[in-house]
C-alpha cells in the first residue's frame, strides 16, 4: 500500500511529475481519484507533493537506504502537518530559518544520537566537550578574530561573517524557535548539537559555498551526507523546485550532486577541533579536511550575477 494520502479530485498522474515511494519497495508516479492510502491531503498542502517527488528521485540516484525511515514518520499525521505548515512558511520566506529547525528536528530520528556516539570516538572529542570556552565564544570575539593572520580560516570566516552581516549567535534565537519537541539527549550530547550549528557559518568558508540560494542548497548537500539528517533531503528537495521554477536552464542538479559527493569524501566535519582550526591558513585547513574547490557551483554562480552575494568572494 501507499504512505497515507488522499488525492485531490482528479487524481494526480504522471503528467504532475508524481512520484511517491510505496510501502511494498515499488514507486508510482499517478494515484487515481479516491484512492485513499493514507492520512495527507494533498490538495492542501500541494509544496509537500513536489518535495517528495524530488526526494524520491535523490534517494534512487544517490542509493539511499534511509527510505524506511520517512514511511514510518508519515504514518505520523501531526508530525506531517508540522512539517507541512513549516514547508509552506519557508516557501513564503526563504530567511525564515526557524522553520529550517522545525523540519530538522521532526525528521532527526536517531541521527543526533548516531552522529554523537561517533563524535565520542573522535580524537579531539575530550577536549571538546570538557572544554572552558565553546566554540561560540570564539565566533563572538570579533577583535580576536580580526587580528589572526590574513588568510586565516578565522580570517577569512570574519570577513565572510562581515560582508554578509551575519553575527555568530544568529542561528540561536532561529533553533530555539524551531524546538518542538521535548527531546530527552544528555547533557553532552546538546553541547554537541549546538556546537555543530554554530559551526554552519564555517562549514559554508571551508567548502566555499556561499550564502546564495545555490550555495545553501549545496552546503545541505554536503551536511546530510555528514550528518544523515533527513531533514535537509527535505529542505534541499523544496530548494530544486522553488530554484528549478525560477530559473530553468540552471544546472542545480549537477551542483547538488557536487555537495553531496564532497560531503562523501571530505573529513567529517562534526568533529572537526574548529578552534586550532581558526588559526592555521585556509587552504591547509582545507586540505587537512579534504575539502575539493567547488568548481560546478562556483562556474555556475560566476555566470549568473543575481546569485553572486557579498559572502561568494569572501567564501572562495
Amino acid at each position: 500500500m501507499f504512505i497515507s494520502c488522499e488525492c485531490p479530485r482528479g487524481g494526480i498522474g504522471r503528467r504532475d511529475g508524481f512520484k511517491i515511494r510505496c510501502l511494498n519497495g515499488r514507486v508510482s508516479s499517478s494515484l487515481t481519484e479516491g484512492t485513499i492510502p493514507f492520512v495527507l491531503d494533498l490538495s492542501s498542502y500541494v509544496p509537500i507533493v513536489a518535495c517528495i517527488d524530488a526526494i524520491v528521485g535523490a534517494w534512487y540516484k544517490l542509493k539511499i537506504d534511509r527510505v524506511s525511515r520517512l514511511e514510518k514518520i508519515m504514518k505520523k499525521p501531526g508530525k506531517i502537518r508540522r512539517i507541512a505548515t513549516a514547508i509552506s512558511k519557508l516557501l513564503k520566506d526563504k530567511e525564515d530559518t526557524t522553520q529550517v529547525f522545525v523540519i530538522l528536528e521532526a525528521l532527526a530520528g536517531k541521527s543526533v544520537e548516531r552522529s554523537f556516539k561517533r563524535f565520542k570516538k573522535s580524537p579531539h572529542a575530550t577536549k571538546i566537550l570538557s572544554a572552558e570556552k565553546p566554540l561560540m565564544s570564539y565566533l563572538k570575539d570579533r577583535e580576536w578574530l580580526a587580528s589572526l593572520p590574513e588568510g586565516s580560516l578565522g580570517q577569512a570566516y570574519y570577513k565572510f561573517t562581515e560582508v554578509e552581516q551575519i553575527t555568530a549567535d544568529g542561528l540561536v534565537e532561529a533553533s530555539e524557535q524551531g524546538r518542538t519537541l521535548d527531546i530527552d539527549l544528555p547533557p553532552q550530547a546538546i553541547v554537541y548539537q549546538e556546537r555543530q550549528r554554530d559551526a554552519h557559518d564555517l562549514w559554508h568558508v571551508v567548502t566555499g559555498y556561499g550564502r546564495d540560494p545555490l550555495g545553501e542548497l549545496a552546503l545541505l548537500a554536503v551536511t546530510w551526507r555528514q550528518t544523515g539528517n533527513i531533514g535537509f533531503l527535505l529542505i534541499i528537495g523544496v530548494g530544486y523546485r522553488v530554484i528549478g521554477k525560477a530559473a530553468p536552464g540552471l544546472k542545480i542538479g549537477r551542483v547538488l550532486r557536487e555537495g553531496f559527493r564532497t560531503g562523501a569524501k571530505a573529513q567529517w566535519l562534526p568533529a572537526a577541533d574548529w578552534e586550532t582550526l581558526l588559526t592555521r591558513p585556509l587552504s591547509e585547513v582545507r586540505e587537512t579536511l579534504t575539502m575539493p574547490a567547488p568548481e560546478h557551483y562556483r562556474q555556475t554562480v560566476q555566470k549568473i550575477p543575481e546569485l553572486q552575494t557579498p559572502g561568494f568572494v569572501a567564501a572562495e
